[in-house]
């Protein structure tokens, strides 16, 4: 018959378990934090659905450079749809890990409730180095009229910059979002 003491080691071990096994909400660690893609579209009181223009939907690019020390290979740009999300490629060894989600829309609607009058789509990119419990996030926002006659960009893109160290040396990274 086992003892009181051996009955509550095997209690205390075994709750906090079963208190993991009920949080399935939560992300396993290094399991990557991707978004779904949701449409731009707006819905009038009345029922009228407006969805996004087209130059709301143009691809995006996206580049991660090696600034120090300056990297072998050229740099390339990653074009990518609105509706994609996926892994950067990061120096050899690096302990970051980055992604890109799909963009963001959010509608501005005009004062009215009659139709929209700009839409924001927001690109963000997300480093992290411990499996993305904590990470640095970049968000790059495109300004598109209502009818997509118009695009503003405050700022040509949007930088994140990474401080790692590889093999015992300090490597700066900048990891580069453009409409």
């Amino acid at each position: 018959m086992p003892s009181r003491r051996s009955l509550g080691f095997v209690l205390a071990a075994a709750l906090p378990l079963a208190a993991l096994a009920c949080k399935s909400e939560y992300r396993r660690v290094g399991e990557l934090p991707f978004e779904e893609f949701k449409a731009g579209e707006w819905k009038s009181p009345k029922g009228k659905v407006i969805t996004t223009p087209e130059p709301a939907n143009a691809p995006w690019r996206i580049m991660v450079i090696q600034e120090q020390p300056r990297q072998k290979k050229n740099p390339q740009w990653k074009t990518v749809a609105v509706s994609q999300s996926g892994e950067l490629e990061m120096p050899e060894r690096s302990s970051y890990r980055c992604i890109y989600n799909p963009v963001v829309f959010r509608p501005w609607q005009d004062e009215y409730l009659r139709g929209v009058e700009r839409w924001d789509v927001i690109r963000g990119v997300r480093c992290s180095s411990d499996g993305f419990r904590t990470y640095s996030e970049a968000l790059h926002v495109k300004v598109v009229s209502g009818d997509g006659s118009q695009v503003v960009n405050a700022t040509p893109q949007t930088e994140l910059s990474l401080h790692d160290i590889i093999r015992g040396k300090p490597v700066r990274i900048t990891v580069i979002v453009r409409p």
